[in-house]
Parts: C-alpha cells; sequence; structure tokens
C-alpha cells in the first residue's frame, strides 16, 4: 500500500480567520465561529439540490460537480463546515493479446462524511472520515478526472486526479497484460490495478493509496494466464484464480457507499480480469467494469464486458485481444455539502 502523499494536515483556510490550523483542522470558537448547527454558508457550483439525509434527519444543501468547475462561497456566516466526497478517475484494463489481463483499480476516494453529520462515513481503504474542513468566502478548485483511456495494447491507462480545494484523490491504477516482466505488473494509483499474465511470471498487484483505496488482485503464474482485478474503494482486487479476502477470482473490489446526496451509493469499484480458459469477472460493485473472457475461455464475465461507470470513478474491465468493444475507466465526482438547517 503507497502512502497517502496528499493526506497532509495542511489547510491554510483557518489561517486567513486567524484561527491557524486551517480546513481540515478541528474548528474552534475563536473568532465567534460556532462548532454546531448550520453553515450559514452561500454558494454556487456544479449542479445544487437539498436533501434530507436519512441517517440523521439533517438538511442539507448538496453541490453535485460531475465536471470541472468552481465551488465559489460568498457567503459564510455559521460553523463554515463542509463535508465531501472527492472519487478519482478509474484506471483501463489492457485489451491486447494473452489472456491473463488484469482490471484497471478505481479512483482514488476520500471523504469527510461525520465531521457535520453524526452519522460517520469512511474514507477509502478502510480509513476513517477525514478532517473537517472549514469554507470561508472564497473560490475552491474543483476538477474532476477523467477515465483512463481505452486501449487495445498489453497494458491499460491510469485515471486523472480529482480534486476539491486541497483535496486530492489519485486516479486508478492501471490494468496489465502479458507485458514482459517486471512491467507486467498492476500500476499503482488511487486503488491499484490488476497484474496480468501470459507465458511468463505472474504480475504482482498494483498499489493502492494509504486512505483512499486497496490495491489490485495478483496475475497467477504461467500455464493457467488468468489476470488479478483491479482494487476497489472497500476491498481488494480479486487474484488470478483464486480469492483475495472476500473478493473472488478475478473480480474487482467493491467500492464503499456514501449517503453525502440524500441517496445511497456505492462508488469506486474496481475492474474485472480475463483468464484463458475462464469466464471473466465481474466488476467491483459501486461502478467497476467487467472483465472479459480469455483465449480459449468461457467468454466473458456473467455480467458483460464493460468499462467503469461515469462518474463513479470505477476501473475498466479487461479482456483477451476483443477489437469490438472497448472499455475505459470511469470518471470521478466531487460532492460538497453542508448544514442548511437542524
Amino acid at each position: 500500500m503507497l502512502g497517502n502523499q496528499w493526506h497532509r494536515k495542511e489547510h491554510p483556510l483557518l489561517s486567513l480567520l486567524g484561527m491557524g490550523g486551517g480546513a481540515g483542522s478541528p474548528a474552534s470558537t475563536a473568532g465567534g465561529i460556532p462548532e454546531t448547527g448550520p453553515a450559514g454558508i452561500t454558494a454556487t457550483g456544479g449542479t445544487k439540490s437539498t436533501s434530507v439525509s436519512p441517517p440523521d434527519g439533517v438538511t442539507y444543501t448538496v453541490h453535485t460537480f460531475t465536471s470541472s468547475g468552481t465551488f465559489s462561497v460568498t457567503a459564510a456566516t455559521g460553523t463554515r463546515r463542509v463535508e465531501y466526497l472527492v472519487v478519482g478517475g478509474g484506471g483501463s484494463g489492457p485489451n491486447g493479446n494473452g489472456g491473463g489481463a488484469g482490471g484497471g483499480g478505481a479512483g482514488g476516494y476520500r471523504a469527510n462524511v461525520g465531521t457535520v453529520s453524526p452519522a460517520a462515513e469512511p474514507s477509502g481503504g478502510g480509513a476513517s472520515a477525514e478532517d473537517v474542513f472549514l469554507c470561508p468566502s472564497g473560490n475552491y478548485t474543483v476538477t474532476i478526472g477523467g477515465g483512463g483511456a481505452y486501449t487495445n495494447s498489453n497494458i491499460g491507462n491510469a485515471g486523472s486526479n480529482s480534486v476539491f480545494s486541497t483535496i486530492t484523490s489519485i486516479g486508478g491504477g492501471k490494468g496489465n497484460c502479458s507485458d514482459p516482466a517486471p512491467n507486467d505488473n498492476g500500476g499503482t494509483g488511487g486503488s491499484g490495478g490488476g497484474g496480468g499474465e501470459f507465458d511468463g511470471p505472474q504480475g504482482v498487484a498494483g498499489e493502492g493509496t494509504t486512505g483512499q483505496g486497496h490495491d489490485g488482485g495478483t496475475g497467477l503464474s504461467s500455464g493457467t494466464n488468468a489476470g488479478g482485478g483491479g482494487g476497489g474503494a472497500g476491498a481488494v482486487g480479486g487474484n488470478g484464480d483464486s480469492t483475495n479476502g472476500s473478493t473472488p477470482a478475478r473480480q474487482g473490489g467493491i467500492g464503499v457507499q456514501s449517503w453525502i446526496t440524500g441517496t445511497h451509493t456505492r462508488r469506486g469499484g474496481g475492474g474485472g480480469a480475463s483468464g484463458n480458459n475462464r469466464a471473466g469477472g465481474n466488476g467491483g460493485l459501486g461502478g467497476g467494469g467487467n472483465g472479459g473472457g480469455g483465449s480459449g475461455g468461457p467468454g466473458n464475465s456473467p455480467s458483460g464486458l464493460s468499462s467503469g461507470s461515469t462518474n463513479y470513478g470505477g476501473g475498466g474491465g479487461a479482456r483477451y485481444n476483443n477489437p469490438n468493444h472497448e472499455s475505459a475507466g470511469g470518471s470521478g465526482i466531487v460532492v460538497i455539502r453542508y448544514q442548511t438547517s437542524t
């Protein structure tokens, strides 16, 4: 597992308020800022909606970004606290020669739900909710990471990072297929891509980033030619021909569920892998694309070869040489919400 180089508690925004520390640090009553109650925020950006979160019954204003933009706060008179979900773009799986193609890893998943809501939710990789984040008046950049592009080569493509202000979720790692060792390993990323294998050493799983996602699965050694599933925000990818934790062989790791939009939605599933003489693995729940079959195998996964889901950060499914179907990683998403009333 890679260290989360982005998960540093450097948040300059509170210093603007004369409080030190910044967004991401615990809120203080210094300067008359309350710690509980409505945020007192007036803002624009993304698709704006209102929801009552079922776990806590609190009313929130929600800004959902499916494309890049700006979260613009024109007034902030209450707690100034916001909760966020930032998911990077998923990596793609390869579509080249060789049956042991590893699935793309899911985009990194970072969230701080639980700093306003009493119903805390996890971040990716098994991490707890991140720190309090304050938004005084100003403009905050939002970047939506694209999914890794489809490729007909032996190596997939990594997804791109998604960003909200100082919060960066890393794009998912690329899946791999039959590239000569050591390049048959899955790519590193928010969640790691699956390792591939074809007439050579087994491909090692790509590593996920601490606090954002899990590792991919490991490809099986020469003889059976099966790739590993891409890692998901909520679980590792399945190994080439065996389970990996709770994840079945060649399946993508599952994503993480959240109520941040008011609807219980899972995002950040890893892509399924392919294997010779085996059906491809299904993508991980939460937008992971399904894997295809390897040469001589029974065909695609039970759910059919597919890309990662758009705005879910899902990893793309992998496949042995199927030029008639393109499978890419899914783009990411940023959601920001703040309490409107009790």
